[in-house]
């Protein structure tokens, strides 16, 4: 080899090298790119859902705009003009709107200005602001994909697609799963800021070393546009789409309502989008049967969901969870040093993940693969038949098919049809489009296809059960003497009603997205009726206007009823079918729904009451757990101001607080709250599993046993609706009382405050493990011991004293029912005991 050719081999050595270090830069850039834009999607849903509220009309047309504006982008800078256009320009765009974004997203001033302005057309101002930098974004990726090609060598779209998936993945994983519970909801999005801005840097770097020409040719053919494939991979983005609405309604029956198993499926979905984007890039596919494949591939990806759907049960996560949950607790175990450890926050974490993993990756990957393989093995038919089918446009008309799909599914056909018949639907669709397209094929095998994919509708038609949402729930009560009662389907919930046989007792249980919200059972009437009649007899005045926020059952609304001073309750329900509801209940809620009193409002229950002109003299809360998503808002000081500016001078707020669904630290974090906004607080144990927590800017007055039997002896329904559950007297009622404020200063030492921001009941970690819900039995038995109760009179001493007895029995982190027996005769414990309570 001469000196001149060694050189020459050396300088391309040089320069293959640095065309690697490039690519591999893009590459990074790609892949990022994808997590900050699903990052800000995550926080300005977070953001959005305290400002606009948590109404699916609310947010799904938030939701859309930032999907209608992915879409635009990427059919607009599809357009050779762009062709050199640079790539950080656009991501600095992005830097810029979303700044613009997340001041609409945060600010309820200016949503509730816009809603006067122009009514329901002010959310979609609001939506609009999100079109923005989702344009923006949706431009990025055909610049990365045009910067790759300026660097010369074959551009694998597929490849640079999955990466930019996977980025995505992680951005909605980690964000609800790690930035979320460290930084909470604003320092996160400084972070993503930070990044931005770092994206743009090296972006502007990038360009700088790439030549200026672009090689045109890996962008696009030179033949006609192909309609049918760009028709076929819009069919994938509706199908995708409405498929993972319908996922997310189905294994809510199964899975708790909580924020990380929503990331959980949307991480699931966008990893196999990732995959299979890039496993169909490496497929190497004979030109004969390029167009065949696809069209076989889209057929699979519409079927398999609805199969697997079919063998979808409970039992799938309680086989598939056990060895993987035990192995990671056992090792969790190892270094923390022994079983008897508690396991650290970040390991209860992982370990509700790995419990609802299996279950997710059953029900979704296999579907979310063939999906994404789909966009490559376009790609690959187009180039092969040398025609024209630009990325952008095929992308664009993807995501924006997703938005009607989006729109259709979750507002028309799951409240009409509900979930099964919806995927039904939308499976014939799917399948009587292929076959079409097929049909205009020469393929000698074509009528096995036709005849196949048919055959397999039919079958999906016949076996899947319309009702398989209502039996997922059904099979966790397949041992109990169980009877449905209602079932509804609507807009982004199911509700249930289920009738239970407990020994002797019967009663109704409300199921709300798979979750247990309340019943009519004995303790759930005593603590429901306690929630309306408690802040009523620590008021210091005989109050005349209530809110109760959350109907449910109706029970707590209708107490309301029974107060004779109470002129008018306004109530804000989330869910419209809650009202039918109520109806089943009317044995237990005085006929709410029917009653003059009542006002019954349909709508996110904080945006209610921040629109509301009333002032109220009592304000009375039963919200779904306080760890079930969007919950926390209804927890957290900033919705205690808001309540306080809607109250009146004398006003008190009663918040449910229930013992045995959050930890011990997110127990001590929502009295915390409440004090910290309120100058008296005093806490009362309602029921075993229950507390009610009232607050005031005043003295309460009303805490004295001769106000307390005044109003009693002045309201006979009160008498009698509380006789019913257990609480005969003026004594057993002040018996429940646990403590005031200042009671709890040494159990509040250092207790977190929640807020909008840190989101802190919704990233608690609190289901796993019944020993640290004991910690806060124990210290309520403390605080109980140590507290100075409501005086009574010397003759009803021996009867409070023994009703004190029961209150610290069942605070015991453990009763067994034969202590119980010498309350018998009492209603409530009746229902304990026949529940063998131990």
């Amino acid at each position: 080899m001469s000196e001149l050719d060694a050189a020459l081999s050396k300088k391309r050595t040089v320069l293959n090298v640095k065309s690697i270090k490039q690519k591999s830069l893009i590459y990074a850039l790609t892949f990022i790119s994808g997590f900050i834009s699903l990052g800000y999607q995550y926080f300005w849903f977070k953001s959005l859902t305290v400002t606009v509220g948590a109404d699916l009309y609310s947010s799904s047309i938030v939701i859309a705009g930032f999907f209608l504006g992915l879409g635009l982008g990427s059919l607009y800078f599809a357009k050779e003009k762009f062709n050199n256009l640079a790539y950080y320009k656009l991501e600095f765009c992005v830097l810029l709107s979303s700044f613009l974004c997340t001041f609409v997203a945060q600010s309820l001033w200016l949503y509730l200005n816009l809603s006067e302005w122009f009514g329901i057309w002010g959310l979609g101002v609001v939506g609009i602001s999100f079109v923005i930098p989702a344009f923006f974004m949706g431009g990025t990726l055909l610049l990365l994909i045009r910067l790759l090609s300026r660097l010369g060598g074959d551009v694998q779209k597929g490849t640079i697609y999955g990466i930019n998936l996977f980025g995505a993945m992680f951005g909605v994983f980690l964000s609800a799963s790690v930035l979320l519970p460290v930084f909470g909801v604003t320092n996160s999005l400084y972070l993503l800021y930070i990044l931005n801005a770092l994206v743009v840097g090296v972006g502007f770097l990038s360009e700088i070393k790439a030549p200026l020409s672009l090689n045109t040719s890996h962008v696009r053919g030179k033949g006609l546009p192909r309609g049918d494939l760009i028709f076929l991979y819009a069919l994938s983005g509706f199908c995708s789409l409405s498929y993972e609405i319908s996922w997310l309604q189905l294994l809510n029956q199964i899975m708790p309502s909580r924020s990380i198993n929503y990331s959980l499926v949307v991480t699931v979905m966008l990893g196999g989008l990732g995959l299979g984007s890039v496993l169909g890039g490496l497929l190497n596919i004979h030109k004969k049967n390029a167009y065949r494949n696809v069209l076989i591939v889209s057929s699979l990806s519409i079927l398999s969901p609805l199969f697997l759907i079919l063998f979808l049960s409970t039992s799938i996560e309680q086989n598939t969870t056990t060895f993987g949950f035990d192995l990671m607790s056992s090792f969790f175990e190892m270094i923390n040093g022994g079983y008897e450890v508690p396991f650290t926050y970040w390991q209860l974490r992982i370990l509700e993940v790995i419990k609802y993993l299996p279950l997710v990756m059953y029900t979704v990957f296999i579907p979310s693969v063939l999906f994404g393989s789909i966009f490559p093995l376009i790609m690959k038919t187009a180039n092969q038949n040398n025609e024209a089918l630009d990325t952008g446009v095929l992308l664009g008309l993807n995501t924006i098919a997703g938005v009607f799909a989006t729109i259709l599914t979750g507002f028309i056909l799951i409240p009409s049809l509900g979930v099964v018949n919806s995927l039904k639907f939308i499976m014939w669709m799917g399948i009587v489009v292929i076959t079409c397209l097929y049909l205009q094929v020469k393929d000698g095998e074509k009528k096995w296809f036709i005849s196949i994919s048919f055959f397999s509708c039919l079958i999906v038609q016949l076996i899947l059960p319309t009702n398989k949402t209502h039996l997922l729930l059904l099979e966790r009560f397949d041992s109990t003497s169980t009877q449905s009662l209602f079932f509804s389907e609507g807009k982004g919930h199911s509700i249930s009603v289920f009738q239970e046989n407990v020994g002797n007792d019967t009663f109704k249980r409300l199921f709300v997205r798979g979750e247990s919200n309340t019943a009519d059972s004995m303790p759930s009437l005593r603590y429901m009726r306690l929630q309306s009649f408690l802040p009523y007899f620590v008021h210091n005045s005989e109050p005349k206007e209530a809110l109760v926020i959350g109907l449910g059952t109706g029970i707590t609304a209708g107490a309301f009823i029974e107060v004779e001073s109470i002129q008018n309750v306004d109530v804000f329900e989330l869910l419209p079918n809650m009202v039918e509801v109520a109806h089943l209940f009317e044995e237990s809620n005085y006929g709410v729904t029917r009653h003059d009193k009542i006002n019954i409002v349909i709508g996110d229950g904080r945006l209610q009451l921040a629109k509301t002109p009333k002032l109220y003299d009592i304000i009375t809360l039963e919200p779904p757990p306080p760890s079930s998503a969007g919950v926390n808002n209804l927890y957290s000081d900033d919705f205690y101001k808001l309540a306080k500016t809607k109250m009146n001078q004398d006003g008190v707020l009663a918040q449910w607080f229930p013992i045995t669904t959050q930890s011990s630290e997110a127990s001590r974090a929502i009295l915390n709250t409440m004090k910290h906004n309120f100058k008296f607080v005093n806490v009362w144990f309602t029921e075993r599993y229950e507390a009610l927590i009232i607050g005031s800017d005043q003295p309460f007055k009303g805490m004295s046993y001769d106000v307390i039997q005044a109003k009693w002896n002045k309201n006979p329904k009160i008498i009698t609706s509380l006789m019913e559950v257990g609480i005969d007297s003026p004594v057993d009622l002040v018996a429940t009382y646990l403590g005031s404020i200042n009671d709890f200063e040494d159990y509040l030492n250092n207790a977190a405050l929640i807020t909008d921001d840190n989101a802190l009941l919704e990233v608690d970690q609190y289901n796993l493990f019944i020993d640290d819900v004991l910690l806060t039995y124990q210290s309520f038995m403390d605080i109980f011991d140590n507290s100075e109760s409501i005086s009574v009179p010397e003759q009803y001493q021996l009867d409070f004293e023994f009703q004190r007895k029961l209150q610290r029995l069942l605070l015991n982190d453990a009763i067994d029912k034969n202590e119980l027996y010498e309350f018998k005769g009492d209603p409530y414990v009746d229902a304990l005991i026949n529940w063998s309570i131990k």
